[in-house]
């Protein structure tokens, strides 16, 4: 099965559809990788981290981290939020 993203907005106008398409390529094989290592970041991340998709998007991601203890950042709880471009 073609991904869709291979039939958006072809014409004969479209200077670039060599270019679209290989960015189509990249996003399907970066999803499969996240798809692949996600479960064992779940299943074997630090104590004091975590991070995962927000909702069904894999490529919007939030991270929380924990202060450690004996440290300036003790008792802290931090975000971070990274997001992938989708083109």
């Amino acid at each position: 099965r073609w991904p869709k993203c291979l039939f958006k907005h072809r014409s004969e106008q479209d200077p670039a559809p060599a270019a679209r398409l290989s960015l189509c390529v990249l996003r399907g094989m970066a999803l499969r990788r996240i798809q692949k290592e996600l479960p064992d970041l779940s299943s074997d991340s630090p104590a004091n981290c975590s991070a995962g998709p927000v909702g069904n998007d894999q490529f919007n991601w939030l991270a929380t981290i924990m202060g450690l203890t004996d440290c300036p950042h003790q008792g802290g709880v931090f975000f971070s939020h990274r997001t992938t471009p989708s083109s």
